[in-house]
C-alpha cells in the first residue's frame, strides 16, 4: 500500500485477509521458494523501501531483495522493527540511504496505489501477477 494513494492493505479486507494464505501459497510454489505466513502482517515496509532505494544505487539490490524476502516469508520476521532491518540490510552489505519519500512522491504523481508497482514508460502494471505484462512491455521498449 501506498501512503497517500487511499488504498488499504490486504488484510484489512476481511474477504481478501482470509483468501490472502492460500494465494501467496500458490505464488511460492510457482516460483519455487519457501514461504511462511508472517503474523506480522501487513507491516509498515518505509526502512525496507529506503534500504532497497539505497541498494539499488549501490548494485546490491538483488541480495538485499533475497535478504528481506527470506526475513519476511521465511523467517517470520517484523521488518518494522528497527533492529530487525538494520540487521537484515548489515548482512545483505547495504548502505541505507533515504530516497524514498522522492520516490513515493513520484509513483503517486504517476498513479500507483499499492506495491508493487511497476512502469514501462507511462504504462503501470500492479501486482506480482502482472510480472509476465512487464516482462512484454520491456521487450517493446
Amino acid at each position: 500500500m501506498l501512503t497517500g494513494s487511499g488504498n488499504t492493505p490486504p488484510p484489512t479486507v476481511p474477504a481478501r485477509a482470509k483468501h490472502m494464505p492460500r494465494d501467496l501459497a500458490r505464488w511460492a510454489r510457482r516460483y519455487g521458494v519457501e514461504l511462511a505466513w508472517n503474523p506480522a502482517f501487513a507491516m509498515s515496509t518505509v526502512q525496507a523501501l529506503r534500504s532497497a532505494l539505497a541498494a539499488q544505487d549501490g548494485g546490491s539490490f538483488a541480495a538485499l531483495h533475497r535478504a528481506l524476502f527470506r526475513a519476511v516469508w521465511v523467517d517470520r520476521k517484523n521488518v518494522s522493527d528497527p533492529a530487525v532491518i538494520a540487521d537484515v540490510v548489515a548482512k545483505a552489505g547495504v548502505d541505507s540511504a533515504a530516497r524514498l519519500k522522492a520516490k513515493v512522491d513520484e509513483a503517486l504523481a504517476r498513479g500507483a496505489f499499492g506495491l508493487p508497482s511497476f512502469f514501462v514508460g507511462d504504462e503501470l502494471f500492479f501486482g506480482n501477477d502482472w510480472l509476465q505484462f512487464v516482462e512484454e512491455a520491456l521487450s517493446r521498449s
